[in-house]
């Protein structure tokens, strides 16, 4: 999956995600998101609008579009095997 660094965290692959999907890679900006989600299950864009933060918004707007393009879920995922 990804490379270069020796331990992807959930932002490194959030931009590298978006870098594939703005060159055309969708297959592997997919695959990141798997990676991603397989990190973290409730990684979505809700995360992303919380945690990046830019004076232009028109930055993070793309961003999240681009991670959801890719795969990202706008909102957390449910876990249905949750403990009650």
């Amino acid at each position: 999956m990804a490379g270069a660094l020796p331990f992807q965290t959930r932002r490194t692959l959030i931009y590298q995600m978006a870098a594939r999907i703005a060159g055309g890679d969708v297959d592997r900006a997919r695959k990141l998101a798997l990676q991603a989600l397989a990190l973290d299950p409730s990684l979505s864009a809700e995360y992303i609008a919380m945690q990046e933060l830019f004076r232009d918004k028109s930055i993070l707007d793309e961003l999240i579009e681009r991670a959801c393009a890719a795969g990202l879920p706008g909102t957390p995922v449910q876990d249905d095997h949750a403990w009650s």
